[in-house]
C-alpha cells in the first residue's frame, strides 16, 4: 500500500439560481466498511472537514453489516449535535475501513437520519499524516499514517 496517494473529486451537474448549467467537484472516497465477516458492497462516502465524527446511515449497518436495530444500539451511545442545534443518539460499532491504498479499524457512528456515509474528523482523518482538497486539481491528496 502506498502512503501518499491521491482522490479525484466526483462530479455532479446541477442548475444554479440563474438557471445556468454547472458542475459542482466534490471529495468521495469508494471504501469497503467490514463488521466481524460482513463486508458492505463499496459505498461512496463523503470526505467532510465539518463531520467530528464518522457517521453512516442506519441502513449501512442493517443492509450489509447484518446488524438489526437491537445490535445497534448495544454500540457505543453518543449524543451528537447536528445542523440547527438538533441533538441525536448515534451508536458506534467497530469496523474495519478498506481502500486500495489504506485500512484500519475504528468507530463508525450509525444514524437512521443520515442519507450519505460522512468520514469525519474522528474515525477517519485522524488516521492519515495530512490531506489536501486540491481545488485547482480537483483531487484530495493524502497520506496515511500507519
Amino acid at each position: 500500500m502506498n502512503d501518499r496517494f491521491s482522490i479525484p473529486y466526483s462530479s455532479v451537474n446541477y442548475v444554479d439560481h440563474l438557471g445556468e448549467r454547472k458542475t459542482l467537484y466534490r471529495p468521495v472516497i469508494d471504501l469497503l466498511i467490514f463488521h466481524h465477516q460482513m463486508c458492505s458492497r463499496v459505498l461512496e462516502c463523503y470526505f467532510d472537514t465539518g463531520a467530528d465524527f464518522t457517521i453512516f446511515p442506519g441502513n449501512i449497518a442493517r443492509t450489509y453489516l447484518g446488524l438489526d436495530e437491537s445490535e445497534i444500539q448495544k454500540g457505543i451511545p453518543m449524543k451528537i449535535i447536528g445542523v440547527g442545534g438538533i441533538e441525536k443518539i448515534v451508536y458506534g460499532q467497530k469496523c474495519k475501513i478498506v481502500h486500495s491504498h489504506f485500512q484500519f479499524e475504528d468507530t463508525i457512528y450509525f444514524l437512521d437520519e443520515e442519507s450519505h456515509p460522512l468520514l469525519g474528523r474522528i474515525g477517519f482523518m485522524n488516521h492519515f499524516k495530512y490531506f489536501t482538497l486540491d481545488e485547482v486539481e480537483k483531487k484530495l491528496v493524502m497520506e496515511f499514517d500507519h
